[in-house]
């Protein structure tokens, strides 16, 4: 696994939501920057606060800034909006991407 797919997946062996290619196609479709992706994965695998700042190596507080961004940035409103449109862009991308569809 390359350094630009880590940043991306943080999460993708772990959690086995989503293989490393579909995680690709899911942040490109949601265009966060890396730090943002990451925080996004563990939102995803129900990781809070306190444990993302310890995994990513940040103060609690910094994580909340940059979890209100992602909201801001993605529109939503709160982490269970923030599940709900990060699987909605996954479906859109199995509709979308030829890759899946070969597959």
């Amino acid at each position: 696994m390359n350094d630009e797919s880590v940043a991306q997946a943080p999460v993708a062996e772990q959690c086995g939501l989503f293989s490393d290619c579909e995680w690709a196609d899911i942040f490109q479709t949601l265009n966060l920057p890396p730090q943002q992706r990451r925080i996004v994965g563990l939102l995803l695998v129900g990781e809070g606060d306190k444990q993302i700042a310890e995994k990513l190596g940040l103060a609690v507080p910094t994580v909340r800034t940059y979890i209100t961004r992602i909201f801001a940035n993605l529109g939503v409103a709160n982490r269970a909006e923030l599940v709900l449109h990060v699987f909605r862009a996954f479906r859109r991308g199995c509709v979308e991407c030829p890759r899946r569809q070969q597959s």
